[in-house]
């Protein structure tokens, strides 16, 4: 139920690559990082898009109504670029739309630590906790400025795993000891620092919300991420 990679982007491309088929449904948030439509485009999918409604950035489920089926879905929450954070319902609907459309759910949790003014991110294996259908991608790149190690992990489905190891083992091999042996010392020591991080991010986010207001723009403050997402 755990797989490891050289950073998320590795994860995450493993997950679709493994999972769609030629022809078949990528469902994808809208907006969305460039990278979730790249890997449908090399698994030959079809993209579909799904809207995340304002003000709070949560998916349209109803808005797919009408599709009968798709290989993967995708969500990614704390959300790049909106910063906003997932609900439960959200989690909820996807799991029903993965049961309805026959999708394997793959959340894509990179920004997990980097909740604002005291609030968790909700990971989405908290509502999936018997892995049916959902795994989830990780990064330590965020929480613990390791982006040059290239540490990823993904958590979840165990027959998703399995797929994605055997495409990583073939498309890139293995990791490299010492950058494990690293990300173990970051995820089994002290938090404090991944903690003061969050604080620093949350301090520039005061900054840039409160001086884009000053000169009259409507902005509403992200929950998380280091995003900020602006008309």
């Amino acid at each position: 139920e755990v797989a490891i990679f050289h950073g998320s982007h590795e994860g995450f491309m493993a997950a679709v690559l493994a999972i769609a088929d030629p022809g078949t449904n990528v469902v994808l948030p809208d907006p969305g990082y460039p990278i979730y439509t790249s890997a449908a485009d090399l698994a030959g999918a079809s993209v579909v898009a799904i809207p995340l409604e304002k003000p709070r950035y949560q998916p349209d489920f109803a808005a797919l109504a009408d599709l009968s089926a798709a290989s993967v879905l995708v969500l990614n929450y704390p959300n790049n670029p909106t910063g906003a954070l997932a609900s439960r319902e959200t989690f909820e609907g996807a799991l029903a739309f993965a049961e309805r459309t026959g999708a394997a759910f793959v959340h894509d949790f990179a920004y997990s630590s980097l909740g604002f003014d005291g609030t968790r991110p909700l990971s989405a294996l908290a509502v999936d906790r018997e892995f049916e259908v959902t795994v989830e991608v990780q990064t330590l790149s965020k929480t613990y400025s390791m982006a040059g190690w290239r540490v990823g992990f993904a958590t979840g489905n165990a027959s998703i795993i399995a797929a994605m190891k055997r495409y990583q083992s073939h498309a890139f091999s293995t990791m490299f000891g010492a950058s494990q042996e690293a990300a173990a010392v970051a995820l089994e020591g002290d938090q404090s620092a991944a903690a003061d991080l969050v604080a620093l991010y949350q301090r520039r986010r005061n900054v840039v919300v409160e001086g884009l207001r000053a000169i009259g723009w409507d902005v509403a403050a992200p929950e998380g991420t280091f995003f900020v997402w602006v008309r």
